[in-house]
């Protein structure tokens, strides 16, 4: 957990910073960090990756992220341990616009 957490996020939103990568949790998220902190101006997409070679699994399996960004858009991978490989299991998609970060909707029917 980060001290001054909101004040970090508004440095990090006034110089521009689009997307911030992580990994010390343990989980495999994204999201905007405007869901944290409503307060900021524009979006940091925040991608948190899993734990793929530690123990320390928080009730989630071995898992890895796979980042493609392309055209505004910033497509996220999970992929995680089913006891022989690594499989892709989640996919999320984020498009720019602008200053925001948008989650798009799945095709998948």
């Amino acid at each position: 957990i980060l001290k001054n957490s909101s004040s970090v996020a508004a440095s990090l939103a006034s110089s521009g910073v689009e997307m911030m990568l992580g990994g010390h949790l343990h989980r495999s998220y994204a999201t905007d960090a405007r869901e944290f902190h409503p307060f900021l101006m524009r979006s940091i997409l925040v991608v948190q990756a899993g734990t793929a070679i530690s123990t320390k699994l928080r009730g989630e399996s071995s898992s890895y992220n796979v980042l493609t960004i392309a055209d505004g858009v910033a497509g996220i991978q999970v992929r995680t341990f089913d006891g022989t490989a690594f499989v892709p299991v989640a996919e999320s998609a984020y498009r720019q616009d602008g200053s925001r970060w948008h989650r798009m909707e799945s095709d998948a029917s």
